[in-house]
């Protein structure tokens, strides 16, 4: 056999890799293995349930090319991509399996998408950056939207695939990442955005735990609005009638025959119409994971995260959590968000729908929100810099401050809170949304780092239908470089203080917070980012409750 391709063996059968020259920062040979299954395709009858274990092939498998993504639109309006049959992932390691030194910690990495997109492929999230920091990386894809998500609310469709995807490729990656030199007792789960709050999640279930020693969440939490349904199973009747079901909605078993025949292709089509019609409220993407109701087969949470977060039922290992400086630059991705004057004249709308407001409060409640965030002037053109604010606190800030605060103080382990705060001069991220936004071209000059902008300095992701992202300018290597080592140094030991770093990156402490700003000047800044602004969050929600 050629030395461009090596040969492993899994507990399943013979996968055959190659050899390849990272194109980061540095040229360094690897070994990569794409394409690898973890678990039968989720088609026909395995349609919405756990993802069963993968049973033996014979013969030699190649592991050549990136698997197919999930079902999805992302990117593409209207273009659906991708197949059922999704449950692969990609290993890469910087030695040869069959000449192993020593056993690599190994980085897994959960793609986001908003629970309605993504891939764990190569392109999405290519390990050139990381491969040469002495790390093994695994790369799973997971399905996603209705056919990850949906929820009957009892055991035919419980809810939360896409969830038991993710658990079922780390049982794979721990009895199967030693032959490829990776150590099974040394895994850190990793994630932004979708990924990030998937990675909290990891946390709550019981059915990960023991896969993995340490966590990093950047940009996304299981209590953000956008990240759970508390209604799943009327978000499955919606969809039922705009695929064109006439049955009765009480029917369980006939709702269950009705959604096993349709094609993969009309559950991505369809439930765009149902959210982008609910998108009224701003607050969701897509389908989203759900409490399921106790009953037979595997269950991945039964309690609300705020319910296990606060009383300290999760994973108790070391985390690294925080968020961009400017998160809410997503919501420009909206096309409502350009109609200031229903946003101005709707004030109800910036009502999360997480607090418990009764209807007499609701017009004074959505004033209060505006006044903080635009003071008197109205909602417009003019004042989307605050707009920006509003957004990126209800969808991130808000819950990623809740869930830092829990885990520090439930857990002896530490929990390093940061804000990102570098933004790229040639952002994709910000094209991204200037292009959502023809004519808008202040956007290109709102400052701040948005959604995603962490992970351009991390990975050089190719966007279907964009360019590809630009080269990293010469003042950029360093802080591309701080970046991966930092990371790479908390997969290996827990803890990310490094050289590179310069100093020490002090665990978050509610009784004595205080951040690492993670930008061009690496410093711990005291107190929480956006003091005021969050406290004003934590005062209404004590007034009001929580409804989830």
């Amino acid at each position: 056999m050629s030395d461009q391709f090596v040969e492993v063996t899994t507990e399943n059968g013979i996968l055959r890799g190659k050899k390849l020259q990272s194109t980061g920062l540095t040229s360094v040979p690897y070994y990569a293995f794409l394409g690898v299954p973890y678990a039968k395709p989720p088609i026909g009858d395995l349609r919405f349930k756990a993802p069963q274990p993968l049973e033996p092939w014979q013969g030699v498998r190649d592991a050549l090319e990136d698997g197919l993504s999930a079902p999805q639109t992302l990117f593409a309006p209207g273009q659906v991509q991708g197949v059922e049959d999704c449950l692969y992932l990609n290993v890469y390691t910087p030695q040869h399996p069959h000449q192993v030194k020593s056993l690599k910690p190994v980085l897994f990495n959960v793609h986001g998408g908003g629970y309605v997109g993504g891939s764990g492929g190569s392109k999405a999230y290519p390990p050139d950056n990381f491969i040469d920091k002495d790390v093994v990386y695994v790369s799973p894809t997971y399905r996603v939207g209705a056919l990850g998500f949906l929820s009957l609310q009892n055991d035919d469709i419980s809810g939360n695939a896409g969830l038991k995807d993710q658990v079922q490729a780390l049982i794979w990656t721990k009895k199967n990442i030693k032959k490829f030199g990776g150590d099974p007792e040394n895994i850190t789960i990793m994630g932004i955005s979708g990924g990030s709050a998937s990675v909290e999640y990891l946390l709550l279930s019981q059915l990960a735990t023991g896969l993995f020693k340490k966590a990093i969440c950047q940009s996304g939490s299981s209590l953000g609005m956008w990240a759970m349904d508390e209604d799943p199973k009327g978000t499955a009747i919606e969809l039922a009638k705009a695929m064109g079901y006439t049955g009765s909605s009480e029917d369980d078993k006939s709702l269950y025959e009705f959604f096993k025949s349709c094609p993969a292709n009309d559950f991505v089509l369809k439930q765009n119409e149902v959210f982008n019609d609910r998108a009224k409220n701003l607050y969701r993407f897509g389908f989203a994971p759900c409490v399921e109701k106790e009953g037979k087969g595997s269950k991945f949470i039964t309690r609300t995260p705020r319910d296990i977060l606060e009383n300290g039922d999760f994973t108790k290992v070391p985390v690294i959590i925080g968020y961009t400086s400017r998160e809410g630059f997503i919501v420009l991705m909206a096309p409502m968000v350009n109609d200031y004057n229903l946003l101005d004249k709707n004030r109800q709308i910036f009502i999360p729908k997480n607090l418990k407001v009764p209807e007499n409060k609701r017009t004074e409640v959505g004033n209060e929100i505006v006044k903080l965030y635009f003071g008197d002037k109205p909602v417009s053109k003019e004042s989307i810099n605050s707009l920006v604010d509003l957004f990126g606190d209800m969808l991130f800030n808000v819950g990623i401050s809740e869930a830092t605060k829990y885990l520090s103080e439930k857990s002896d382990k530490p929990v390093y809170n940061y804000i990102f705060t570098k933004k790229r001069p040639k952002s994709t991220m910000i094209n991204l949304i200037a292009a959502m936004n023809p004519g808008e071209d202040q956007v290109l000059g709102l400052e701040g780092v948005p959604h995603g902008g962490d992970s351009e300095f991390m990975y050089k992701t190719a966007m279907p239908n964009f360019p590809p992202p630009a080269e990293y300018e010469s003042d950029e290597v360093p802080f591309v470089k701080a970046c991966t080592t930092l990371i790479s140094t908390f997969g290996k030991t827990g803890n990310p203080n490094c050289a590179e770093i310069g100093f020490r990156w002090i665990p978050f402490s509610s009784s004595n917070p205080q951040y690492f700003n993670w930008g061009d000047e690496f410093k711990m800044v005291p107190g929480r980012f956006c003091e005021k602004r969050l406290k004003f969050w934590e005062e209404l929600y004590k007034k009001y409750g929580y409804v989830f």
